[in-house]
This record gives structure tokens, sequence and C-alpha cells, in this order.
């Protein structure tokens, strides 16, 4: 509950009660999970985050996206 995080994002993408970060303002660049003392913040791609993909399921879907030229 040091609210670090909140403090020094540039974006001001986390809020408190309840502790959560809103992906659409969020811009991945790590500030926070760096200034967490308590490393209690880990940087997760977007999409694991949101729907719980892994890598290697994202990376599955950017090839058939290629393969298929969308």
């Amino acid at each position: 509950n040091c609210k670090l995080c909140h403090i020094f994002c540039p974006e001001g993408a986390i809020d408190f009660e309840p502790i959560k970060v809103d992906y659409s303002y969020c811009t991945g660049c790590g500030i926070c999970a760096n200034v967490c003392g308590s490393k209690a913040i880990t940087r997760i791609h977007e999409l694991k985050a949101l729907e719980g993909l892994d890598e290697e399921e994202i990376l599955t879907m950017r090839q058939a996206l290629i393969v298929y030229q969308y």
C-alpha cells in the first residue's frame, strides 16, 4: 500500500481501492515494477492480463495473422 507505483506512473494508469491497472492508459513502460520495493508488480503481456493468453499463444495468433495477411 505504499502507492509508489501510482505516484511514479507517468500515465496515471494505476488506481487504488481496489488496486487495478487501466490498460487503456498503460504504455508498458515498467516504471511501476521498477519502483515497487516489495516486487508486488511484475510486467506481463497485456493479452495475458486481459485474456489469460500466454506468450506461445500470442505468437501463434500473430503467425496466423501473417499467414492470412491480416
